[in-house]
């Protein structure tokens, strides 16, 4: 009833497999034939023209797999399939098969995320063609497969091709008004046409070069010439003497740093230092949120706040002390203690800085006369938070 009322009183296949969401076997049996052939513009043609009877295109997709898996079963399995599949396998390779269904596998999972489903189909199907084994070839024909089905081979057509639409009775797409150029002949390789290098004209044969012996070949390396070639009538060029350099002054030594005078120096003595040692990353953090609590003999203190604990391990203290020791041409062992609040770190010296600066920039901009003529002309009002400090920069704004 349903079938009945779907095709206005008419029962036909047509109406029940529109009904249905079904797809003719004949519109995937074309598409597989214009693909057999490898021409793009013929397989988006005949999309077309199937696209006219089946407009579903995920479910025109899911019975090309269905027949491609039909295809792969008939060549590893011959006779296993009708004759229309097996003249059909015997135009194909496996590999193309394979490649075919595993790019239509993949295309069905995107075609639903696609905003254009007909698009997503085309490009499901140039991508079958444009990556087959054989590619595309302008001017050339693809090699046959070597390994074709025992049952009988479609109709072959002019050239020694095998006529596929024969067995659709399906015309051949229509040429084009623009006459078809001749195509340079081609031997038979079994080499993928990607790996083809252009062949270089025909020229008289030059002699060849004498290969050098072992002997020759290390003397020429001893005398800095090359060894690929020994060319005995040419005579060396002599090598052009490296024009002179200018030499560039050696950076002068930093005067080493004064000792601080009195316990109000430490901190910045010791701010100042960690400028000059070669440390970088957790280690340098480290230093920089500790206070340098006292300097006995070799073995120096430091003191953090307890919330710093987490930058300290025993590879970092040696890391530190190395480098001291180094600058200080003495060993040097370190010590942590942990305090509530370290003190004037080098990082809290740094910060405070930064505010000062930060207060006599706004400042500034307060007492500007520019600013000032703004303010009093068009009402307007100093945003003092827009004024930030120089990201990285501890001397300005």
């Amino acid at each position: 009833d349903q079938a009945i009322a779907f095709g206005s009183e008419q029962l036909s296949s047509e109406a029940v497999n529109a009904m249905l969401g079904t797809v003719d076997r004949n519109h995937v049996l074309a598409l597989l034939v214009a693909l057999a052939e490898g021409e793009p513009g013929g397989v988006l043609k005949a999309l077309a023209g199937v696209s006219e009877h089946c407009p579903d295109e995920l479910a025109l997709l899911d019975e090309l797999i269905s027949q491609l898996h039909q295809l792969a079963v008939c060549q590893a399995v011959p006779g296993s399939a009708d004759d229309t599949l097996t003249q059909l396998a015997a135009a194909l390779t496996a590999e193309q098969v394979q490649l075919y269904y595993d790019v239509a596998l993949r295309g069905r999972r995107d075609i639903q995320d696609a905003p254009d489903s007909r698009a997503a189909l085309e490009m499901i199907l140039l991508r079958m063609v444009l990556f087959s084994p054989r590619g595309v070839l302008h001017g050339g024909e693809a090699p046959s497969p070597a390994k074709k089905p025992e049952a009988g081979t479609p109709p072959a057509a002019p050239g020694g091709r095998p006529d596929l639409r024969a067995l659709l009775n399906t015309p051949p797409p229509a040429a084009s008004d623009t006459p078809p150029q001749a195509a340079p002949a081609a031997t038979e390789d079994d080499s993928p046409p990607w790996a083809e290098t252009p062949t270089a004209p025909a020229s008289k044969p030059a002699a060849a070069d004498p290969v050098p012996s072992a002997a020759a070949a290390l003397q020429a390396v001893e005398q800095g010439q090359p060894t690929a070639r020994v060319q005995p009538e040419a005579k060396p060029e002599p090598t052009p003497e490296p024009e002179p350099q200018p030499r560039q002054a050696a950076p002068e030594p930093r005067p080493p740093l004064p000792e601080p005078r009195h316990e109000g120096e430490v901190s910045a003595w010791w701010a100042a230092l960690l400028e000059r040692l070669p440390v970088d990353g957790t280690v340098r953090n480290l230093a920089r949120n500790a206070v340098l609590l006292s300097r006995q003999d070799n073995t120096w203190t430091l003191r953090l706040s307890s919330g710093h604990d987490v930058l300290v391990n025993r590879q970092r203290l040696d890391e530190l002390a190395v480098a001291l020791s180094e600058y200080f041409q003495r060993r040097i062992q370190l010590q942590v203690q942990y305090q509530a609040e370290a003190g004037d770190t080098p990082e809290a010296l740094a910060e405070a800085r930064r505010q000062q600066q930060l207060a006599e920039a706004r400042e500034t901009l307060r007492n500007d006369a520019v600013i000032q003529q703004l303010i009093n002309t068009f009402d307007a009002r100093l945003d003092e938070e827009s004024v930030k400090p120089r990201v990285g920069d501890d001397h300005g704004l």
